[in-house]
């Protein structure tokens, strides 16, 4: 939830472009729309390659977002 609020903040405030924010929002979605799935056991908890795919965008945002800041910084 921290997340959520986090990159939603982000995208509010105009920190970082737009792309990055909604990409930051959706890549942290998915793995929580997971857990919840998983935690009410409906059937996701058997199947192995679910949660990593899920998982799978947020790998590659938080290197970018990162560098961004690096690089640019904040307004």
């Amino acid at each position: 939830m921290g997340a959520i609020l986090w990159y939603y903040l982000l995208h509010a405030s105009g920190y970082i472009p737009r792309p990055l924010s909604v990409w930051g929002l959706v890549a942290v979605c998915l793995p929580s729309i997971n857990v919840l799935l998983v935690l009410y056991d409906r059937g996701f908890s058997d199947n192995p390659i679910v949660m990593p795919l899920t998982g799978l965008p947020y790998l590659p945002y938080e290197p970018v977002l990162g560098l961004w800041l690096i690089a640019k910084g904040f307004n």
